[in-house]
């Protein structure tokens, strides 16, 4: 389980470099097919937007929950 307060009592800065590890992290990773392959990344971009509403929300609720699954067994380790 997550213990908030641990996370209230960093000392100061340790949050905001945890938070901004992450979004770097974030960057690199979506940077990756892009870099590595454009013209399948154009592709798949022209999929993404032929896709319906529906399908899109759905296969964005299946990241947040694989993010979500993910974040709290690393958590449950970490501890």
């Amino acid at each position: 389980m997550i213990d908030f307060e641990e996370y209230t009592n960093m000392e100061n800065g340790t949050m905001i470099i945890n938070f901004l590890s992450a979004l770097s992290l974030l960057f690199v990773l979506e940077g990756l097919m892009p870099f590595a392959s454009p013209e399948r990344w154009k592709q798949l971009l022209r999929k993404i937007i032929k896709a319906d509403d529906r399908t899109l929300r759905i296969a964005g609720f299946i990241s947040m929950l694989v993010g979500v699954i993910m974040l709290t067994i690393i958590h449950q380790f970490a501890d």
